[in-house]
């Protein structure tokens, strides 16, 4: 496999692996050049002397290619109405979307051995900030194999100055999720309804990257949107200073971090924001996780992007 170079520059994320995609015509084409073409299957669990208790209406997902393995290509363990939902299928609701050209499937891997699969989909055109500062769109799709996620579709844009990625929730969605149960392929095969969300969305997140650019941090307002995003813990010490150099170093960012130098940019809310997400993708969660990319997409540094978006939209309420 080749690093991935869609969602992160691949120097920053040595250990995470992907396939950047030659425009596959469907999901499916997708799935078979990026080396996940495997399929999963429920397998029981026994218990007890040489196993001959079955564990009643508990099963353990299992990868088939890996099944000769010594861990048998465990992925997780789920309960009965549990229903996999193999590569080949999860993504298949986009082909249309791709076929019409409204968008294409870039890069695709998978993360913990297939515990989540996801595949990124560009779509065209692209978001400009202000000036030369824009944000390329992409809609990334995960699918879980252990029982802990459902297929989701993310929107994560990603600015082209320094390759930082925006993580969006669709609006009133939360993101779209679909749950692993026995109709599960059906409401997969109807997602493609719910993509009109997508460009809403988008448009919605210009503006408001458009109206943090135009926010200048004057005063207090630096200091408050960090301290906001990070409060400090009450009875924690060692944690206290964790946040404290946190905030120092997001103030450092928004000064010199990369693409905040930039006319129209330098000083604003966007800046500011922008600071976290360099933060995030590229340093905290880089330095001190196995898997960033499972983290920065999935995880801490998810929710840390988001409510840094979020409480950006709150500070230009503030200001106006």
């Amino acid at each position: 496999m080749i690093r991935c170079n869609a969602a992160f520059a691949a120097q920053n994320h040595r250990s995470e692996q992907g396939v950047r995609l030659d425009n596959p015509a469907t999901a499916e084409e997708a799935v078979v050049a990026a080396g996940l073409d495997w399929d999963v299957q429920l397998q029981p669990i026994y218990t007890g002397p040489e196993r001959a208790t079955r564990v009643k209406d508990r099963y353990v997902v299992c990868r088939t290619d890996r099944l000769d393995h010594e861990d048998s290509g465990q992925l997780g363990v789920v309960g009965r109405n549990f229903t996999a939902l193999q590569n080949r299928d999860a993504f298949g609701f986009l082909d249309p979307v791709v076929g019409n050209g409204a968008a294409i499937y870039h890069t695709a891997g998978s993360l913990r051995g297939g515990r989540r699969v996801w595949l990124l989909a560009k779509l065209p055109g692209h978001i400009r900030v202000v000036g030369d500062d824009v944000a390329e769109k992409f809609i990334l799709l995960s699918n879980g194999h252990d029982g802990t996620a459902a297929v989701r579709i993310g929107l994560t844009p990603i600015r082209v100055v320094c390759m930082n990625t925006l993580n969006l929730a669709l609006r009133g969605m939360g993101g779209l999720s679909i749950r692993h149960n026995p109709d599960v392929a059906q409401r997969v095969q109807s997602a493609h309804k719910l993509l009109g969300l997508v460009n809403s969305t988008l448009d919605a997140a210009e503006v408001t990257m458009q109206r943090m650019a135009g926010i200048q941090m004057t005063g207090n307002r630096l200091t408050d949107y960090f301290q906001e995003l990070a409060p400090l813990p009450a009875n924690d010490e060692a944690e206290r200073n964790r946040v404290l150099d946190r905030r120092r170093r997001w103030s450092e960012l928004f000064e010199s971090g990369d693409g905040n130098r930039m006319p129209g940019v330098r000083g604003t809310l966007w800046a500011a924001y922008n600071a976290v997400t360099q933060w995030t993708d590229r340093e905290s969660y880089t330095r001190r996780n196995k898997e960033p990319l499972n983290t920065i997409w999935f995880g801490e540094g998810e929710l840390l992007k988001r409510r840094a978006f979020l409480l950006g939209e709150r500070t230009i309420t503030r200001c106006n």
